[in-house]
Protein backbone atom coordinates (compact mmCIF):
# COMPACT_ATOMS: atom_id res chain seq x y z
CA UNK A 1 0.00 0.00 0.00
CA UNK A 2 2.81 2.54 0.72
CA UNK A 3 3.97 2.78 -2.99
CA UNK A 4 0.27 3.15 -4.25
CA UNK A 5 -0.17 6.49 -1.36
CA UNK A 6 3.52 7.31 -2.50
CA UNK A 7 2.46 7.36 -5.88
CA UNK A 8 -0.95 9.06 -5.89
CA UNK A 9 -0.08 11.87 -3.41
CA UNK A 10 2.92 12.65 -5.95
CA UNK A 11 0.28 12.70 -9.05
CA UNK A 12 -1.65 14.50 -6.89
CA UNK A 13 0.87 17.07 -6.62
CA UNK A 14 2.26 16.76 -10.04
CA UNK A 15 -0.87 17.03 -11.95
CA UNK A 16 0.92 14.35 -13.95
CA UNK A 17 1.63 10.82 -14.49
CA UNK A 18 4.87 10.91 -16.16
CA UNK A 19 6.31 13.66 -14.58
CA UNK A 20 4.82 11.09 -10.98
CA UNK A 21 7.35 8.16 -12.94
CA UNK A 22 10.20 10.39 -13.48
CA UNK A 23 10.18 11.73 -9.44
CA UNK A 24 9.67 8.36 -8.22
CA UNK A 25 12.01 6.65 -10.83
CA UNK A 26 9.25 4.23 -12.31
CA UNK A 27 8.05 3.94 -15.95
CA UNK A 28 4.66 5.74 -16.48
CA UNK A 29 2.55 2.69 -17.13
CA UNK A 30 3.69 1.34 -13.64
CA UNK A 31 2.07 4.68 -12.29
CA UNK A 32 -0.99 3.92 -14.26
CA UNK A 33 -0.92 0.58 -12.65
CA UNK A 34 -0.71 1.66 -9.25
CA UNK A 35 -3.35 4.54 -9.73
CA UNK A 36 -6.19 1.69 -10.73
CA UNK A 37 -5.21 -0.49 -7.98
CA UNK A 38 -5.67 2.36 -5.32
CA UNK A 39 -8.94 3.10 -7.59
CA UNK A 40 -10.22 -0.29 -7.10
CA UNK A 41 -9.12 -0.40 -3.46
CA UNK A 42 -11.07 2.30 -2.76
CA UNK A 43 -14.02 1.82 -5.54
CA UNK A 44 -13.75 5.42 -6.84
CA UNK A 45 -11.61 6.65 -9.56
CA UNK A 46 -9.13 9.46 -8.24
CA UNK A 47 -8.14 11.77 -11.25
CA UNK A 48 -9.54 12.33 -15.01
CA UNK A 49 -7.53 13.40 -17.93
CA UNK A 50 -8.50 16.85 -19.27
CA UNK A 51 -6.64 18.56 -22.46
CA UNK A 52 -2.92 17.78 -22.85
CA UNK A 53 -2.55 14.87 -20.86
CA UNK A 54 -3.56 17.80 -17.94
CA UNK A 55 -4.91 15.44 -15.03
CA UNK A 56 -7.69 16.74 -13.15
CA UNK A 57 -8.13 15.61 -9.01
CA UNK A 58 -11.56 14.22 -8.31
CA UNK A 59 -13.59 14.98 -5.42
CA UNK A 60 -12.55 11.57 -3.92
CA UNK A 61 -8.94 12.34 -4.74
CA UNK A 62 -9.35 15.91 -2.80
CA UNK A 63 -10.81 14.45 0.10
CA UNK A 64 -8.11 11.26 0.03
CA UNK A 65 -5.13 13.49 -0.10
CA UNK A 66 -5.03 14.45 3.40
CA UNK A 67 -5.62 11.27 4.58
CA UNK A 68 -2.47 9.98 2.31
CA UNK A 69 -0.03 12.11 3.45
CA UNK A 70 -1.00 11.55 7.25
CA UNK A 71 -0.65 7.60 6.25
CA UNK A 72 2.99 8.29 5.17
CA UNK A 73 3.81 10.47 7.89
CA UNK A 74 2.58 8.03 10.71
CA UNK A 75 4.37 5.18 8.48
CA UNK A 76 7.96 7.19 8.89
CA UNK A 77 7.28 7.59 12.76
CA UNK A 78 6.95 4.61 13.02
CA UNK A 79 10.03 3.49 11.04
CA UNK A 80 11.68 5.92 13.72
CA UNK A 81 10.29 4.34 16.71
CA UNK A 82 10.97 0.78 15.42
CA UNK A 83 14.69 1.80 14.46
CA UNK A 84 15.27 4.09 17.47
CA UNK A 85 14.07 0.75 19.59
CA UNK A 86 15.91 -1.36 17.84
CA UNK A 87 19.62 1.04 18.52
CA UNK A 88 18.52 1.37 22.49
CA UNK A 89 18.25 -2.75 22.25
CA UNK A 90 22.14 -2.84 20.78
CA UNK A 91 23.30 -0.55 22.84
CA UNK A 92 21.79 -2.39 26.05
CA UNK A 93 23.48 -5.74 24.59
CA UNK A 94 26.65 -3.95 24.50
CA UNK A 95 26.44 -2.34 28.12
CA UNK A 96 25.83 0.88 27.21
CA UNK A 97 22.91 2.69 29.53
CA UNK A 98 22.30 5.77 27.22
CA UNK A 99 18.64 7.20 26.75
CA UNK A 100 17.97 8.23 23.36
CA UNK A 101 15.71 10.82 22.12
Amino acid sequence: MFSLFETFIVVYETKSFTLAGKYLFISQPTVTVRIKKLEEELKSTLFLRGKHQEIIPTEAAILFYPKAIAYLKKWEEDQAEVQKNLLQNILSKLGFHTVLL
